[in-house]
């Protein structure tokens, strides 16, 4: 896409065919983007790029929310005397559950994302034996850049992440709970309230919770089972003749 101020190209930016780099965080991951920022000087003035930002959006027809991700860069980027190209990036920040959502939309396709770019430039002045002065307040830029990333690449990023481990399961809990299953949803609620408490015991009291949910239905069932079997037992003692043997 183009940079352009005051009805003027001053440079572009675009994304770099080269795989994006991903680690896990304490809220999930992060994906870096890399870009190219090309700038040039304007009436002798060189232009800085700063609060570069970016909203994904999905291609068409996967169906879902349209906005995937919010793209950032913290970095300025400074432009010379002359026509420069440089290397950039953006970071994109998310959860793993939002990620292994996206996953389950995109469903085999290529990964492709339109993304919306913003930024502002600022005309830095050049004056002899001083250093840059900014100018007045800078101008905003906007408009839109294809990204594509290769399935390959992609497939890494997601193995490395880990999001293919994920299972997404939705449970609705509803008000009240139907009589027999009244334990197991207890048991579903009481994992939901950790789980909104978070921190250490949060966690664990949710995992616990959910294992216990399971089990419950499955000492029902069992429990059932024994009464029905009591029942025919007692049946046939009553039935039985004076005399019989079992």
């Amino acid at each position: 896409m183009d940079i352009q101020i005051q009805h003027t190209n001053i440079g572009s930016i675009t994304f770099r065919q080269e795989p994006p780099t991903a680690q896990r965080t304490a809220e999930g991951f992060l994906i870096t983007l890399p870009l190219t920022i090309r700038l040039a000087p304007l009436d002798g003035k060189i232009p800085m790029v700063t609060g570069l930002r970016g909203t994904l959006l999905q291609a068409n027809g996967t169906g879902g929310p349209d906005e995937i991700g919010r793209l950032r860069s913290d970095h300025l980027y400074q432009g010379a005397s002359n026509d420069h190209e440089f290397p950039a990036s953006m970071d994109w920040h998310g959860t793993l559950t939002a990620l292994a959502e996206y996953e389950r939309l995109r469903n085999g396709r290529p990964p492709s994302w339109t993304v919306r770019i913003a930024g502002e430039v600022h005309l830095l002045t050049v004056a002899p034996g001083k250093a840059l002065q900014v100018g007045d307040a800078p101008y905003t830029f906007f408009g839109q850049e294809q990204l594509r990333i290769t399935t390959e690449a992609w497939t890494s990023i997601v193995q490395q992440l880990g999001i293919l481990n994920l299972i997404l399961i939705h449970i609705p809990l509803p008000d009240q709970a139907p009589g027999p299953m009244t334990p197991v949803w207890s048991a579903l609620q009481a994992a939901r309230d950790d789980y909104a408490t978070g921190g250490t015991a949060g966690w664990r009291g949710c995992g616990i919770h959910l294992r216990q949910a399971p089990l419950t239905g499955k000492q029902r069932k069992s429990s059932r089972c024994q009464t029905r079997s009591m029942a025919r037992r007692h049946a046939r003692e009553q039935n039985r003749w004076p005399g019989d043997r079992r």
